[in-house]
């Protein structure tokens, strides 16, 4: 009895500390709630990338091509991706919005400079006008390494 009541008290504290979002967890299928399955030959699909953005929401935009201004060293992911359908939905009724993922197969750099596998994802929100012609838009990219779908931080570029 002593040592389950040990072991509750450890998973008690583990689940008292701060760690952040993704990391004891593989990246999850959205309409199953079950890990994914990762095959590093098959890009992520449009849930998918949507979710993988979303598992990494608590990434800070400073020090990526995001960091485009004064307040963006304050954001984080989450707050890109609140800008980016924020900017979609408030549209007046006389315009459009679409939303797509794209993901295409490149190659990028660890931290530590090692080259790497990656699909290159983004999610875009597109406008038109009454008459279907192309108004502003905007896009959230990044790289998701191929074998584990583990977005580089440093790789996130906003539009």
């Amino acid at each position: 009895m002593r040592a389950l009541l040990v072991a509750s008290r450890v998973v008690l504290l583990l689940g008292s500390l701060a760690l952040p979002p993704g990391l004891l967890s593989s990246p999850m299928e959205p309409r199953s709630g079950l890990p994914a399955t990762i095959d590093p030959s098959v890009p992520p699909e449009s849930t998918q990338v949507i979710q993988l953005f979303l598992e990494n929401a608590h990434l800070p935009s400073a020090n990526t091509p995001c960091d485009n201004s004064p307040q963006a060293k304050r954001r984080t992911l989450r707050e890109e991706l609140s800008m980016l359908l924020g900017y979609g939905v408030r549209m007046s009724a006389s315009h459009f919005m679409a939303m797509r993922t794209i993901c295409e197969p490149g190659q990028a750099r660890r931290p530590d400079g090692s080259p790497v596998d990656v699909w290159v994802c983004s999610f875009h929100i597109e406008t038109t006008d009454v008459q279907r012609r192309p108004q502003k838009g905007g896009l959230i990219m990044g790289s998701f390494t191929r074998a584990t779908w583990e977005l580089l931080p440093h790789t996130l570029y906003c539009s």
